[in-house]
Formats: structure tokens, C-alpha cells, sequence
């Protein structure tokens, strides 16, 4: 910019002139973290904390789920402007931990975090019950309510070897930073080029 300042020409002296240093695609207006407790309405906020609930995706394909950290609970939104950003919210489950970068929106008397940026820091193993085949007949079990076991569709056997097992399962999404299509970018954002050139420096001209 400096040096670009001798191609322009002017048709008076210049007294004076001065460079400024943008903040566009800083983050800048995201401060230290907070609270759950102490958010605020119509305040950009990051909170770190752990999904406590399995995303819904509403009508318009609005995703929402529940944070909580050791303060409390609070709703986050990913909207449809956000695009393949939402995807990224519906592959969340209980358990992972995440830092958000959102603004604070109240609807009614509850608070909504609306999203920027999704930091995934730890994915929660996912596990699902695989329930047993029959020992008798090969058929599939059922369970028989709360506490009460399993037992063959087929031929009713029941047993104490009838027990559903935990299995691991892969999860589509790993650690790392999130951010919605470019589109839905504030001017504030910083998109994924400018992480790791950072300028933390001023250079005197």
C-alpha cells in the first residue's frame, strides 16, 4: 500500500497521509470465552463446553443442538444461508467437545447461540447396542422392556446369554475448525486461507 501511494496523482499538496490496518477477516469481534451463565443478548460470544443432545433439523433446514458446560445449557443454531455448514452441525453427538464462535439471539425468554465457527476438539467414541441372534433358531431379538432382557421373535426363547453388546462405530467427522460456506460469511470472518498467517506485528514506514 505504501508504495502504491506514488502511483497516485494528486492535484495539491499532501499535508499528510495515513495507512489503516483493517480488521475484515480477523475474528476480531470474538473476545476470550465465556460462560454459558454469562452470556448475554446481541453479544458475539465463544463458549466451550460439550453437545449435550443429538442435532434436529427443523423445517427450512435449520440445525439445533444443546451445549452445556459446568454452568449450564443453552441452544445453538446453524441456519440455511449457513449451507454445507449444517452438515457439519448434524454429524455432532452428546459427548464431543467443541468450542463455538456465534452471536446471541433470545427467542422468547430463552438464548440462542447462532453460529460463525465450529472448533471440534475431541470426537466422543460412538457406540451402538448390537443385539444377539438366537441361539435356537437364528432369529432376531427383541428386548422385553426396561431391565427385563431379550428374547427370540421367532421362537420366544429367552436366556441370559440374550444380552446386547456395545460395538464401536466410526464417526463422520473429525477434530478441527468448521466454518460455513463463503457466502454466509460476516465481513468479521476469517476464512480458512488466513489461519496461520496471522500478523501480529506493525512495520514503521
Amino acid at each position: 500500500v505504501f508504495n502504491a501511494m506514488d502511483m497516485i496523482r494528486s492535484l495539491e499538496p499532501i499535508e499528510r497521509w495515513m495507512i489503516c490496518r483493517t480488521n475484515q477477516g480477523t475474528d476480531q469481534h470474538f473476545g476470550s470465552l465465556i460462560t454459558i451463565s454469562g452470556l448475554t443478548a446481541y453479544n458475539p460470544a465463544v463458549v466451550h463446553g460439550f453437545v449435550n443432545s443429538i442435532p434436529e433439523t427443523i423445517e427450512g433446514g435449520y440445525v439445533f443442538f444443546r451445549l452445556r458446560d459446568d454452568t449450564g445449557t443453552v441452544v445453538c443454531a446453524a441456519y440455511e444461508p449457513t449451507g454445507s455448514f449444517r452438515e457439519t452441525a448434524r454429524k455432532l453427538r452428546p459427548g464431543d467437545e467443541v468450542t463455538v464462535y456465534s452471536g446471541v439471539s433470545m427467542h422468547g425468554e430463552e438464548l440462542t447461540l447462532n453460529l460463525e465457527k465450529l472448533v471440534v476438539h475431541v470426537v466422543n467414541p460412538g457406540v451402538v447396542a448390537v443385539k444377539p441372534r438366537c441361539p435356537e433358531c437364528g432369529g432376531s431379538t427383541e428386548s422385553m422392556g426396561k431391565s427385563q432382557g431379550l428374547r427370540c421373535k421367532k421362537c420366544g426363547y429367552r436366556g441370559v446369554d440374550l444380552v446386547a453388546k456395545s460395538m464401536g462405530v466410526d464417526r463422520d467427522i473429525v477434530p478441527g475448525i468448521y466454518l460455513p460456506d463463503r457466502g454466509a460469511h460476516r465481513h468479521l470472518t476469517k476464512p480458512y486461507e488466513r489461519y496461520g498467517r496471522e500478523k501480529t506485528m506493525f512495520i514503521e514506514v
